[in-house]
């Protein structure tokens, strides 16, 4: 996963190895970001894809 951090004169990608408590939830027409533990079975550090019912998982790669 990668970020972009920009300055007034400069962006650049800076690669994100951990989410942390966060996890995404991304659709099609959608995508926004939780707190896992205020939501009881989301996993933390965790990618969702919606449309596919796919989970990605940082820590460990795909998990379906």
């Amino acid at each position: 996963m990668w970020n972009v951090v920009e300055s007034f004169t400069l962006a650049k990608w800076i690669e994100v190895k951990s989410l942390g408590d966060n996890a995404f939830v991304i659709a099609t027409d959608t995508c926004f970001s939780v707190l896992a533990h205020e939501f009881y079975g989301c996993l933390q550090n965790s990618i969702y894809f919606t449309d596919n019912k796919d989970i990605f998982k940082l820590d460990n790669g795909p998990m379906y």
